[in-house]
Formats: C-alpha cells, structure tokens, sequence
C-alpha cells in the first residue's frame, strides 16, 4: 500500500495501536478520491431511481386502497426513498475502490459483511480480483443479503463463501442462487473464543457480575436486542408485553447491538412501562462494550428479541429465553429445535425464568443436534487460512477452486 500511495511510510500511519496493519474507514477519501465522483455517485443513483420508476410503471397493478389507488403512491415513495439512502454514497465509494484496488492489487478482497459492502464486490469484480467472504450472523429463509430467488450475472456474490454449518448451506443451495460450488462449510471464527467462556471457572462469572452491579443473590437476564427497523418496531412491543410483570430476585442486562445509538431507549422503555403499570422498577443494567460470550456465560438466562445472540446462546449454553410477540420473532426454528422456549407475555416470563433457575433447563441432546447443523466443530479460523491459501494458490481462483 506505501507503494501504491507513493509513500513507503504509509502503513505506519495506518497500523492501529496493537500493530495491526488496518485500513481505516476514510482510506478512500483520503487517498483515492477524485473531484467528480460524489457528482457521477449521485447522478448513478438518480438514473436508478428513474429506472426503477420506469419498471413500475410497466409492471403497474392497482394497489387498492379502498376508494385510492396507492400503486402511484408507493412508487413515488420508493423514487424518493433512493435518492435518500446510501445509494449515491455507494456509487461514489465504487469508483474510489475500483482505483483502490487497481493500485494494490491484492490477491483477493476478505469481507466479513459482503452483502452490506457491495461496492467493493462489484469494483473487485471490475478489477478481476477474486472475493471471499465469511458468513456474517444467522442466514433465515428471509434474509435480502443472501437469499436471492432470481439469477442475475450482475448480482455482487462473492466467489468464495464460508459458512458456519450444513443449514446454511442447505438454505442457499435449495432457496438461493448461490453456486453450490462456491460455498465451504467451516464452522464459525466467533466461536473459537466462545468455546473457551464456559471454561473460564466461577471467578470470571463472578467478575462480569460485579463488574454490571448484579447482587450476589440475584439471577442475571441477559437481553440482546438489534438494530434498523426491528428496533423501532419489535423491540418496544417486545419489552412492553414481557417486562412488566414480576422481576424480583431478577437482575436485567441489556446487551445492544454495536450498531445501536447511544440514546436510552431501552432503559426508558422499562422504566417508563414499569411506572406506568405501578410496578416497582427493575433492577436493570444497559451496557454495549462488552464481551458477548462472557456475558452469557456469566448469564442464568439469555432472553432474545430478534437477535443472532439466540445462537451465540445455544453454543455457550446459557438457557434461551424467545420472545414470540411478533410473527417472525423465530427466525431458524430455535422453537421447535428445542434450544428455545417461547414466552408470549409477562406471565410466561415469570413462569419459564422460575422454571430455569430451579434447575437444568437445557435439553442436551437437542442442543448438540442444533449446534451439528448450525455449526461445523473445530477451528474454523484455521479451516479458512488453510482453504484460502490452497484457493489463492491456485492457477484461477474462482467458486469451483
């Protein structure tokens, strides 16, 4: 990268304290932007939009609205949507990265969210650089990023994809367009430290509880939420059904996700239901920077919303907890694999919490049967370094390397 920067020292401004070489996130601005791209970046967007509204009006069918049509309506709506997202964004960054890797000519570009960086997919493709790509939280039958029922040679997939177990793999041989091919089961690289929590011993469970103000007497419910439109729809409704009933001797973790702001919500939320309903208030602890595996090792039971932290559980062994408030709360069958119990309300909660902590809630051969479908054993961080080195080494990587 010195090189291609024209500055040898440049990886030393770029190392990160530990040593480790990193790109930072402004790396394109800074080093391969050009005066016109944020101009042709938006000028992409607006000709997408005005594509997308040509096609609607093509495939146009009346959206009956009682005595309105609401057809027009929405794809109004959706024009204006995406002269306001990220698209034009995108569009920019795709050029910036094109003449990123045009400079570095790396062997191949290593993603860990593929589908929310498909910018640099489509500018490795541009360029002939290989793409791989590592499985990023829980793959459902809904999921935009990775189910695709229609083939399109234009559609950013990586050329090598590694997944956490057989499920996965299933999933997208039968309901995507995915190449088979191109898809290497390897477990997952998160649970090469999450293997090692439960083995920690008392004094590390112990440490997380004092370090979050759990009493010594109190049982700990960690809560994991999300991010996006769930957080503003699932997670009120979701908390506002379970959490106001009988919590004593219950000590609550919000664990958010690292992509949520900082803004209170959750602790308003509880708080303002629990006085609402002139019950005393929760004790309650809302924390981000955490260890995740830690604390659910540390945890009595884990309750999840609409969270990938529901497997995270399941491969600890914390005892899960599913909220079913909503129609797609239970996104891979946790319910009927028996690694979850359903709670629809405060009273459930209270009965099912009770149920835990009178003794093993976990049904083992249930959970060993989840985790060989979901989750490939062994070290996955040492399956990926060994097929991709065997792939790049090959004469033309690609899927069927």
């Amino acid at each position: 990268l010195g090189s291609a920067l024209g500055d040898p020292s440049s990886w030393g401004r770029l190392s990160a304290p530990s040593g480790a070489r990193s790109l930072p996130g402004d790396i394109l601005a800074r080093a391969f932007a050009e005066p016109d791209d944020g101009a042709a970046g938006r000028a992409q967007a607006e000709a997408m939009a005005r594509d997308v509204a040509e096609i609607a009006v093509q495939l146009a069918a009346p959206l009956d609205g009682g005595d309105v049509d609401l057809g027009p309506r929405l794809v109004a709506g959706i024009v204006r949507a995406i002269g306001r997202s990220s698209l034009p964004g995108r569009f920019r960054d795709l050029r910036r990265a094109r003449r990123f890797l045009a400079a570095v000519r790396p062997a191949a570009l290593f993603l860990i969210n593929e589908y929310s960086r498909t910018e640099w997919v489509g500018a490795a493709r541009m360029e002939g650089i290989p793409v791989v790509a590592v499985q990023h939280g829980i793959i459902h039958r809904h999921h935009p990023g990775y189910v695709h029922g229609l083939p399109d040679p234009a559609m950013p997939l990586p050329d090598r994809l590694y997944l956490f177990g057989e499920y996965e793999r299933r999933l997208l041989t039968t309901r995507s367009v995915q190449p088979a091919e191109s898809l290497r089961v390897v477990g997952s690289p998160r649970l090469d430290v999450a293997a090692t929590k439960r083995a920690d011993g008392t004094d590390a469970r112990d440490a997380i509880r004092r370090e979050l103000g759990v009493a010594p007497a109190d049982r700990l419910l960690a809560i994991s939420t999300t991010f996006g439109p769930p957080r503003a729809i699932y997670t009120p409704a979701s908390l506002a059904a379970l959490l106001g009933g009988d919590l004593a001797g219950v000590h609550l973790v919000v664990k958010t996700h690292p992509n949520e702001p900082d803004d209170g919500l959750h602790a308003r939320l509880i708080d303002g239901l629990r006085a609402t309903l002139g019950v005393p208030p929760a004790r309650l602890t809302v924390i981000q920077a955490i260890d995740l595996y830690a604390l659910l090792a540390a945890a009595d039971a884990h309750l999840g919303i609409f969270s990938t932290v529901l497997t995270e559980a399941v491969a600890v062994g914390t005892p899960n907890l599913l909220a079913v408030t909503q129609a797609t709360n239970d996104l891979i069958g946790y319910v009927e694999a028996g690694v979850a119990v359903p709670v629809r309300d405060a009273a459930e909660l209270r009965i099912e919490l009770d149920r835990i902590f009178a003794g093993p809630a976990t049904d083992q051969d249930k959970r060993a049967a989840f985790l060989a479908d979901h989750f490939e054993p062994g070290g996955a961080s040492a399956r990926i370094r060994e097929d991709l080195v065997a792939w790049l080494a090959s004469p033309t990587p690609s899927g069927d390397g």
